[in-house]
């Protein structure tokens, strides 16, 4: 990675150690694309914790959260709240309001 995109990343995982920014970061990223939202993911993951840290508490091997949290990523569903529970994230179900002739 060239040093100015190092640079970059070590300043955003910097700024992400705040929650709010982070949520703010999670839930914009969720709204563009499955990808955004894993590699989002990813990078408040190691705003906070080391990757071997986070492989340990969840029981995951650090290769298995890298490649599920990638832009190629396919995590399962264990995987993925299993790094929303360490990240202390909810999820909030709701249902969209029922249109009117549908």
């Amino acid at each position: 990675m060239p040093r100015r995109n190092r640079d970059y990343h070590s300043s955003l995982l910097k700024r992400l150690a705040d929650p709010e920014l982070a949520e703010k970061y999670i839930e914009e990223a969720a709204k563009d694309s499955t990808e955004s939202l894993l590699m989002a993911l990813k990078d408040v993951l190691q705003s906070r914790f080391q990757m071997t840290e986070a492989a340990k508490a969840t029981g995951i091997t650090r290769e298995t959260l890298y490649t599920s949290l990638s832009d190629e990523g396919n995590p399962t569903i264990s995987t993925f709240f299993s790094v929303l529970k360490l990240l202390d994230v909810d999820i909030h179900y709701r249902f969209k309001a029922k249109r009117k002739g549908t």
